[in-house]
């Protein structure tokens, strides 16, 4: 195929069939991966058609396949033999992986590119909006919303900032769709604004109005409001209170604030309550164990003086017998001293006897 141009477009689907079977060893796929590099620098022209079959890639369940395919696809996009449109949210998806090492490489991705050129990014930023409003319309909006914010970092000059905001704003302008609404507006709440915006929302308001209604909307205009706020010393002071007036009915800007304020310091303090309710609990539990410890230390301390006595009466007692038992010792003794004494002077008595008794015979 990197030899005759012919062949390998006839035969391209072929190696996208075999990137998207299931049946096909990942090792295989490895290899079509790093091959697919080689035939776009041989043949962009015909790759280039074909590149966002490539991208789907991405979206494989085989995290090998996922990584080697964005390794080719950062060196395709970085030597300039790949230029990225709305592909770009594919890149930017993998963000929400749970794999660190392919978020690293994404990250680093968006790194080098920026280097490159700061309108490199910036460029495919009204694309990449414009796919996620028509090909994710059901994607969670908290990924949207990460996307976008990965995207929008990079847009750094105040140029780009003004021109993106323009263009942010037509789209919104002749958009129909509630979605798009959301989408936009929360882009335009991550730019910083200037005298220049303000009088271009001036301009379109009556365009605008209508989309007001919707809450998410609603509170991104006020996220952009906040940033008018921020930048009071390029905003001129009397557009903004006609905006202020115009979005919000009469009521100032800066009673909404307080109002949302107060709203979330009165859930604060519901959750401040709960947690001492909480805490409360915990404490009356803590003392509840506390008292049942004591009380059982206490019952273990009489068992224990009762063991100890019983343990001294025991003492007592085997003291007793012994004592009880070592005087009969000593009387027996005794008593067996006494009668071998009387023993003794029964016998020498005896003798005695037969001396006197002899004497009176020889007398005789």
């Amino acid at each position: 195929m990197c030899i005759s141009n012919k062949f390998c477009n006839e035969n391209l689907n072929v190696l996208f069939d075999i990137l998207e079977s299931d049946k096909i060893h990942p090792a295989l796929k490895l290899n079509v991966c790093v091959a697919f590099g080689d035939l776009v620098n041989r043949f962009p022209n015909t790759l280039q058609t074909q590149i966002s079959k490539y991208f789907n890639c991405l979206k494989s369940s085989d995290i090998q396949v996922v990584r080697h395919a964005m390794i080719v696809i950062s060196h395709l996009v970085l030597n300039d033999m790949l230029k990225l449109k709305g592909e770009i949210v594919e890149i930017c998806m993998l963000l929400e992986s749970e794999d660190q090492r392919l978020k690293d490489l994404v990250n680093l991705f968006f790194f080098e590119l920026n280097k490159k050129g700061t309108n490199v990014i910036y460029n495919v930023i009204p694309k990449a909006l414009a796919k996620l409003n028509n090909e994710y319309k059901h994607l969670d909006y908290n990924k949207f919303q990460n996307i976008m914010k990965n995207l929008i970092k990079y847009v750094e000059k105040d140029k780009q900032t003004e021109l993106l905001i323009d263009k942010l704003f037509n789209k919104l302008k002749s958009s129909n769709d509630v979605n798009e609404w959301r989408n936009t507006t929360f882009c335009l709440s991550l730019l910083n604004y200037t005298e220049k915006s303000v009088n271009k929302l001036l301009e379109l308001y009556q365009n605008l109005k209508e989309k007001i209604d919707d809450e998410l909307v609603f509170e991104n205009f006020q996220a952009i409001f906040i940033k008018f706020r921020k930048n009071s010393g390029n905003v001129n002071k009397e557009n903004l209170e006609e905006l202020e007036r115009k979005f919000f009915a009469g009521e100032k800007f800066g009673n909404i604030i307080a109002k949302k304020e107060r709203k979330n310091n009165n859930i604060n303090r519901n959750k401040i309550g709960s947690k001492r309710t909480h805490s409360n609990m915990v404490t009356n539990s803590q003392k509840l164990n506390q008292k049942m410890k004591n009380k059982k230390k206490e019952v273990n301390n009489i068992n224990s003086n009762s063991q100890d006595d019983e343990n001294e009466s025991f003492e007592e007692e085997e003291e007793l017998s012994n004592h009880v038992i070592q005087v009969n010792r000593n009387n027996n003794i005794q008593t067996r001293r006494n009668l071998r004494s009387q023993r003794n002077n029964t016998q020498k008595n005896y003798q005695e006897s037969n001396e006197d008794e002899e004497e009176y015979y020889d007398s005789d």
